[in-house]
């Protein structure tokens, strides 16, 4: 087996891992307690959904969060998933704002807090620390997704998450 071949064979958890981090952050309003500290963190402007095998049926929302509006649940009801986001992420003063590839699990365009060094060499110093501190903080929400992941608590959690995404939306009365 190739390296392409063991990356599609996982990449569904980046998909979960995505699903798992927008359900969470709704019913959580964004807060996520670590072991040595808090973080929020918020799906932010944009927000692509596809169908799993075809790129062509996609959903692409944009403007305010979208992760939370009725047509994102209504495409993750038709069984849509989440390729592609933007975040916010915040932990004490500071907020990054960066775009993820759930299949990838790859971070880009990221904007890291405002650097507050003077000299050019502290300054870009100053830029790869935070950078390393968003990758340690996106490695340590995804050691705590794995965790309940490959734990006998992930049934129920992966059966309150299918709940949360059949609950009917704003505009969809409620079935009887």
């Amino acid at each position: 087996m190739d390296l392409l071949d063991k990356m599609a064979d996982r990449e569904f958890l980046g998909v979960e891992f995505y699903m798992w981090l927008l359900y969470l952050s709704e019913i959580n309003d964004g807060l996520f307690k670590m072991a040595d500290y808090d973080l929020e963190l918020a799906f932010d402007d944009q927000l692509v959904l596809e169908v799993k095998l075809s790129e062509a049926e996609q959903s692409r929302l944009k403007g305010g969060s979208p992760a939370y509006s009725p047509e994102a649940r209504k495409a993750l009801q038709l069984g849509k998933l989440i390729t592609t986001a933007r975040f916010s992420m915040a932990r004490d003063e500071r907020r990054w704002k960066f775009s993820g590839n759930s299949r990838r699990f790859a971070l880009s365009g990221i904007r890291t807090p405002q650097v507050l060094s003077r000299e050019e060499d502290d300054a870009f110093d100053e830029r790869m620390y935070l950078i390393e501190e968003l990758d340690q903080m996106w490695h340590d929400l995804y050691r705590m997704f794995l965790k309940e992941r490959i734990s006998p608590a992930w049934e129920s959690r992966a059966e309150a998450m299918r709940e949360w995404i059949a609950e009917p939306t704003a505009d969809e009365p409620r079935q009887r």
